[in-house]
């Protein structure tokens, strides 16, 4: 019997929120508060399968707004990257191989729908979306998305 492997789409979303889930724990520590030990809701009904998506139509980069990842300092992002202007950053991940931004929860919502409508004039192809997740692909590069009522999270790994 041949033992079954998760998929791509799986392994991204476990990837995505073990280190959500990490940034939240630090976030919590370094708070200090002794607020209460409820989970936080989410935002969007939160679904147990991934699901594809079909992509909006193309449009010019340029008429979603926004900023690119360059302009924000990154270094190591996709070429032309963009995410909506004023995102306020609280974490964040510059590498060769891996870039992450992290933002409020409350600016939560605004990233996740600006990149449903973005990707794929960025060149992107929105692969799943679960819940508060997204997941999505280019040649050369493989993104998700995250979030929570503290913390949203954007990761692009380079392949």
């Amino acid at each position: 019997m041949q033992a079954s492997h998760p998929s791509r789409s799986t392994r991204w979303c476990a990837l995505i929120a073990g280190c959500l889930g990490s940034a939240l724990v630090l976030s919590a520590c370094s708070a200090g508060s002794g607020g209460s030990t409820a989970p936080a809701s989410s935002s969007r009904a939160a679904s147990a399968v991934a699901s594809p998506i079909s992509q909006a139509p193309s449009v010019d980069p340029s008429s979603l707004g926004g900023v690119t990842l360059a302009s924000l300092g990154f270094v190591n992002g996709p070429q032309g990257f963009r995410v909506p202007d004023g995102l306020e950053q609280r974490q964040r991940v510059d590498q060769t191989n891996v870039v992450t931004l992290v933002v409020p929860g409350s600016q939560g919502e605004q990233l996740y729908d600006y990149l449903r409508n973005a990707l794929s004039s960025l060149g992107f192809t929105l692969t799943a979306a679960s819940g508060d997740s997204l997941i999505f692909d280019a040649p050369g590069w493989e993104g998700a998305f995250t979030m929570d009522d503290q913390l949203a999270g954007l990761t692009l790994r380079h392949l």
